[in-house]
């Protein structure tokens, strides 16, 4: 899709947001858990090894480069025998394993609100249930207290960038954590990521008169570091980001949750190629019992309290009508009042924004009611594009934008991982904003202002190849187009297109698209399919019954063209059949499938929307997020 942002795991490094407390044990006293940003003491262990060592001074200042994510597994294994454990962050006390984390009061209260929203799912949907004999498969709230399951720390992000939403702070620090297992069966060990991430996340303090100045050189790295040791020494380092001196100083701000809690089978909606829910929530620290609340989910309004109540639409239209909210809007900066937003979202894959469900505004609001002038703004010259674009500023609107699935940060594996493992960790839509981050990080590090504008979340800055999105007519997004060459082809959105070869579909490209009929109860939306079109050099078209959104065009192996790949495609009843009597995936995935030629994938050329770049020993292919059992809440042998 054209995107330009160089990109190497040996010199990630985002920001780290320490929220540490001190939570009571469950039968101590219940006072209030101390706020501690204090590294816990380290305990050498093969993995992590003893505290490392300050870097070396020459005298010289080394070259740096701006950092925007700590993704090397071995660092980030470093930083958690530091201190940066999900245990010491959430309640102040280290706890390998889910089960350790439950006899903490804290942690119970986020693991409560996952079971009472899985639980009042079950009560609305019948065929809702735990293991693959449901035809809506849920998430298992026992992962979250079970001695075989822990959160693995994935990723540090510096979101120095996110200083213009409180500027009283110089932006924030980000731990996420990914729920994994590892188990024994009677085929042998099994270990697994989970579909659910937990974003600890704190902000960067403000000094003086500096205006950041000294937090963003704090995060340029020295470009001469190696090996994961000297990576590590220097971020904990006394100079680094994450020195003792600066996480004693961040500041508290959230916990958030991302889950898959349910998904259907294509068997099930086979015109859509399936159906998942992701739930997204928020909690602030409160200092007494129960130590975490729900917060209001930035910028997404609350549908059916706006919906039920004219004055707080009145209200929220009026807020939107405002000079200085339109040119927020346009900016990507608006920050909608607490008192419209809501505590809860659910995004709904696939299909993106043409899905109602994950487009808040549109469902909440009439469009006739939005009568301000539009003239002369860069992305909402019009209705329409004002909706979309306030639209992807929510969380659900902005998790279904060239994610993977519903996550945008996932992990980086083991390079020896070939079986259900990602090639590319994180979507393009994060991938494509690293970009805009570190020239934002340089930019405060100089001295300079900083461009605070942010791209919509489906478009890039420089997105406009095969499979970017492009408008369909409405003059709101006539500045979406398409490179030379390629035209801007309709899939299931009516709104926005795709940029495809007007020869018809190649290989990995869709061959099975139709209408949705959206509606805000995402399980209630259906799709009428097109005829299936003809793929170039005789391929099939996987249809979107087995699995493939919108249809993929795949074929046997031989004469690869060119941006083919050779992966393997599960044969689907046979596959299911498998995991169903309990056998490990690995051996299923093994044992059931058949070699295709695919779409070959990088982190500079990602896969279409709906897809996810998986590893395959070729390199990455582009296949549908559900074949990874790292992605889907059934299969699991927990």
């Amino acid at each position: 899709m054209g995107y330009r942002c160089p990109l190497s795991f040996s010199c990630l490094a985002a920001a780290a947001f320490a929220l540490a407390c001190d939570a009571a044990h469950p039968d101590g006293p219940s006072a209030p858990p101390r706020l501690s940003t204090a590294a816990a003491p380290v305990t050498p262990t093969r993995s992590t090894g003893a505290a490392p060592p300050e870097p070396p001074s020459s005298g010289v200042a080394p070259a740096t480069e701006p950092t925007t994510i700590v993704a090397d597994p071995d660092v980030l294994a470093r930083l958690e025998g530091l201190g940066f454990d999900a245990g010491t962050l959430l309640v102040g006390a280290r706890a390998s394993t889910t089960a350790e984390l439950a006899e903490y009061p804290a942690y119970r209260t986020l693991r409560d609100a996952v079971v009472a929203d899985l639980s009042a799912d079950r009560r609305s949907d019948r065929q809702a249930g735990v293991g693959m004999r449901f035809a809506h498969r849920q998430f298992d709230a026992r992962w979250l207290q079970s001695s075989a399951v822990r959160l693995v720390l994935v990723g540090v992000v510096n979101r120095l960038d996110r200083k213009v939403f409180a500027p009283e702070h110089c932006g924030e620090v980000r731990f996420v954590y990914r729920l994994a297992y590892a188990t024994e069966t009677p085929a042998g060990p099994i270990e697994s990521r989970l579909a659910m991430t937990v974003n600890v996340v704190s902000f960067m303090p403000a000094s003086g008169s500096e205006l950041c100045r000294d937090t963003a050189r704090a995060w340029l790295r020295p470009v001469a570091l190696g090996d994961p040791l000297a990576q590590t020494a220097w971020l904990v380092g006394s100079d680094g980001p994450l020195s003792p001196a600066r996480r004693a100083a961040f500041v508290p701000k959230s916990v958030e949750l991302n889950f898959q809690s349910v998904r259907w089978p294509s068997t099930v909606r086979p015109a859509m190629a399936g159906h998942a829910e992701y739930v997204l929530r928020v909690f602030h620290r409160v200092p007494n019992a129960p130590y975490f609340v729900p917060a209001p989910l930035e910028n997404t309004v609350d549908v059916q309290r706006i919906r039920r109540e004219p004055a707080l639409a009145r209200q929220l239209t009026e807020f939107l009508a405002a000079p200085d909210t339109l040119r927020a809007v346009d900016a990507g900066t608006v920050l909608v009042p607490e008192r419209f937003l809501a505590l809860r979202a659910v995004s709904v894959t696939p299909h993106g924004l043409a899905r109602r469900a994950n487009r808040p505004y549109a469902s909440a609001l009439d469009p006739e009611t939005l009568t301000a002038s539009l003239e002369g703004y860069e992305t909402i010259g019009t209705r329409a594009a004002l909706l979309r674009r306030l639209d992807e500023l929510s969380c659900p609107g902005c998790h279904q934008s060239r994610s993977i699935a519903g996550f945008h940060l996932l992990g980086v594996e083991p390079a020896g991982d070939r079986v259900d493992a990602l090639e590319v960790p994180m979507s393009a839509h994060l991938h494509a904003d690293l970009e805009r981050r570190r020239a934002y990080v340089a930019a405060v590090a100089s001295g300079a202002v900083p461009d605070e504008r942010r791209p919509p979340a489906e478009r890039g800055l420089h997105d406009d190849g095969e499979g970017a999105r492009c408008g369909l007519g409405d003059p709101g997004f006539a500045r979406w187009t398409c490179a030379a060459g390629l035209a801007c082809a309709r899939e299931s959105d009516a709104e926005i297109g795709v940029c495809m070869q007007p020869a018809g579909p190649a290989v990995g490209d869709a061959c099975e698209s139709g209408v949705i009929a959206p509606s805000a109860d995402g399980r209630a939306d259906r799709m009428t399919l097109g005829a299936p079109a003809s793929c170039q050099g005789g391929r099939v078209c996987e249809a979107n019954s087995v699995g493939f959104p919108d249809g993929m065009c795949a074929g046997g192996c031989e004469a690869l063209p060119k941006g083919a790949a050779c992966g393997g495609i599960p044969l689907l009843a046979e596959f299911n059949g498998c995991i169903a009597a309990g056998t490990p995936f690995e051996r299923c995935i093994a044992d059931n499938t058949r070699p295709a030629a695919l779409r070959g994938c990088s982190f500079h050329v990602p896969c279409r929307d709906d897809y996810v770049c998986a590893r395959a020993p070729t390199g990455g292919v582009c296949m549908p997020p559900y074949f990874l059992f790292q992605l889907r809440v059934d299969g699991h042998p927990l």
